[in-house]
Order: C-alpha cells, then structure tokens, then sequence
C-alpha cells in the first residue's frame, strides 16, 4: 500500500510541475520569425503585415506614391523626406513635358536631380533625369516605362510594357552622374495566356532540339525571358524555350506577349 502511496505523490508531483511550466506562445514564436525574416529582407522591402505564421512583405513599402498621368498610369514612388514634387508641365523641344519631383537619388548626398515625364515623340512613355547644377539642367539619361521607385539608396527601378514585348522590371544605379542597368540572368515575366497558334518549345536558346507541341488554344505560363527567347512551362509541367520576334504582326504567338512601341 505505502508503494502505491508513495507512487501517487511522483506522479502527482510530475504533473504539477508540468501545469506550472511555461508554454511557448504563438505570439511569441510569430514574432521571432518575424525578427528572422526582417534581417534577412534586402533595405527596400518593408515588413507590412504578419499574423502568427504569415509575414507579407512588400517591396519599397516606406515610398510615398504619386500619379502622374491616370490613363496609362504613370506613378512615381519617392522618398518625401529628400524630394520635393513638382508634377507641372513645361516645353522642352517643342513637346509638351512633365517635371514630376526634385530629389536627392542618394539621401546621404546633396546633390539634386529633376526628374521629367514624357511619351513623346510617339506615345512611348518615359522618364528623364536631369542633373541641376547653378540653374541649370543637364540631361543624364531617359529610361523607358510607366512605374519609377526611388528609394534613395543611389539606386532606381523601373517598370513598364513600353518599347517592349512584355511588363519588365529593371534595376539601375547612379555612379558618378552617369545611370546604368544591373544586369539580370533574365527577365522576369510571369504571365499566364493562351496561345494564339501552334508552337513548338525547344531545349534551349539553339532552339534545334525539340521538348513539346502545344496546339493553339492551350493554356501556358510565361515564366521569364533573356532577349527575345520566353521559358514557356507547359500545363503539364515541362519548361521549354520559343523565340519571339518583336516585329511580328499581326501579333505573336502568346496573347498577351506583344511589342508596344514603335
């Protein structure tokens, strides 16, 4: 009987303690993984959103957004502790011009720089980037499309189906007065379309070797693209490569791949 006494007490001691240990809160593990994922982020993407287990991150979530043209639309994004909007128009050779903001590229360097908006000569939108120096404006570089972010870390993005066969993303830095391109292994492009005739997708970019056939009709994803060659993955699965030409017309062979431009 004393065993059994005796037994009764451990047990009942064990599960006592057990009541009184701290378990880990979801909310406390939600925020360590949030902590994690926030130092893994690149500086332009901004933590705007977690629950226990979902974190949305958005990229240049700090930027200010303003509309320069509601038909297209044209927005510029920028950092309003280091710019002053303009968003006026003026005439600079003859065509009718928008100067959207005056702003440092780099916040740590005092330097300003006056930023235009513009589709001419033939309704290709782009902006314009202007180095002001005692008065005066001297012209940089023009960048084709319809979305610019600023996030004031001597780097620009830009967006746009301008001049082009699809809505490319593009990175560029300013060393030195001079604006050029980051170089990407490929273009993002990330569209699902239809086909608008017979394909044939190939191995690679020799397009010489052979992967499917898929008949007007199906259904595809467009899932990046180096030049004018578009990685096509097919309802099934497989991932396979097709040349398209940016002067095709009527139109291509993929709906929603089109030039815009001249």
């Amino acid at each position: 009987m004393k065993k059994y006494i005796i037994l009764l007490i451990i047990i009942s001691t064990m599960l006592s303690c057990q009541q009184n240990t701290p378990q880990p809160k979801e909310q406390e593990t939600a925020q360590t993984v949030t902590e994690q994922v926030a130092e893994s982020v690149l500086p332009d993407t901004t933590v705007t959103n977690k629950t226990d287990t979902t974190i949305v991150i958005t990229p240049f979530g700090s930027l200010k957004k303003l509309v320069i043209d509601q038909r297209h639309p044209i927005v510029t994004y920028y950092k309003p502790d280091i710019s002053t909007v303009i968003n006026d128009s003026i005439e600079i050779d003859g065509f009718e011009t928008t100067r959207v903001i005056k702003t440092r590229i780099n916040s740590s360097s005092t330097h300003n720089y006056i930023i235009t908006y513009d589709d001419f000569p033939s309704g290709d939108p782009a902006f314009t980037f202007y180095k002001t120096s005692n008065d005066t404006l001297i012209r940089i570089e023009r960048i084709p499309g319809t979305e610019l972010y600023i996030p004031g870390n001597n780097q620009l993005y830009v967006s746009g189906h301008t001049n082009n066969l699809f809505d490319q993303k593009k990175k560029y830095v300013l060393n030195d007065d001079q604006i050029t391109e980051v170089e990407q292994p490929y273009n993002y492009v990330g569209i699902e379309s239809s086909l608008e005739t017979d394909i044939i997708l190939y191995q690679d970019f020799s397009l010489e070797t052979e992967l499917a056939r898929l008949t007007k009709g199906t259904t595809v994803s467009v899932l990046a693209a180096k030049e004018n060659n578009f990685l096509i993955k097919t309802p099934f699965g497989l991932l396979g490569w097709i040349k398209i030409e940016s002067n095709l017309y009527p139109g291509t062979p993929i709906k929603e791949i089109y030039f815009a431009g001249d």
